[in-house]
């Protein structure tokens, strides 16, 4: 399974994609990873407006809003100012760089009626066959994850179970690890200026191709 990301192409998207738009946004197919959780909200949170600013080569600024309902159900969704409405495959921007951080994103099936996984990596044979071996607790949050080539433990920035890399002291999601031909952290996240029900307002990512920050205005 490979999860590989192209964070610099996706976010140039974010700011220059132009899908068609209907007349009347259209909700009622959610999106399969709720948006509450994609943009790791807690408490009532009714609005969010996340503001992009990049300084990857060609730097630029975007910006998503987000509405909630009743039991925090999607129902406005604008991009760029267009309101786009929903679909089951709809991401924000932060989901590309927090969903290998907790096992209600990388197993939505599985996570609540297991706590362990064990994910193969055939395909980058090269006479290595990788195994990761996932554990987590009961809020989803990864406890171990421990790479085996060719039955050999690894590690990685010096730690043999991953997790020990994986949040920070509020428990946000520090990094993002794809396991292609070697296991490789892509992007670090940084989460500060929490408000009063520990949501951050600024969030820094680090990618091999810049930096891009998310300025957040929150409505509870």
């Amino acid at each position: 399974m490979k999860r590989i990301y192209y964070i610099s192409l996706l976010l140039m998207l974010l700011a220059c994609e132009k899908e068609p738009v209907s007349n009347k946004a259209d909700y009622s197919e959610q999106p399969t990873i709720p948006m509450y959780s994609q943009l790791l909200l807690n408490g009532p949170v009714s609005y969010i407006k996340d503001e992009i600013v990049t300084r990857l080569p060609e730097s630029f600024t975007a910006v998503e809003e987000f509405g909630f309902g009743e039991s925090y159900v999607l129902e406005y969704y604008t991009r760029n100012g267009e309101e786009r409405g929903s679909r089951s495959n709809l991401c924000s921007t932060l989901f590309t760089t927090v969903c290998t951080g907790y096992a209600y994103f990388v197993f939505p099936e599985i996570w609540q009626q297991s706590t362990s996984a064990i994910d193969y990596h055939p395909e980058y044979d090269n006479g290595v066959l990788k195994r990761i071996e996932y554990s987590w607790d009961e809020s989803g949050r990864f406890t171990e994850i421990l790479l085996y080539e060719n039955e050999s433990l690894v590690t990685v920035d010096g730690e043999s179970n991953i997790a020990n890399l994986m949040y920070d002291d509020n428990g946000f999601p520090t990094i993002f690890i794809t396991f292609g031909d070697e296991a490789e952290i892509t992007c670090r996240n940084t989460f500060s200026d929490l408000d009063e029900y520990g949501n951050p307002r600024v969030i820094t990512v680090e990618t091999p191709n810049g930096e891009y920050t998310i300025h957040r205005t929150i409505r509870y």
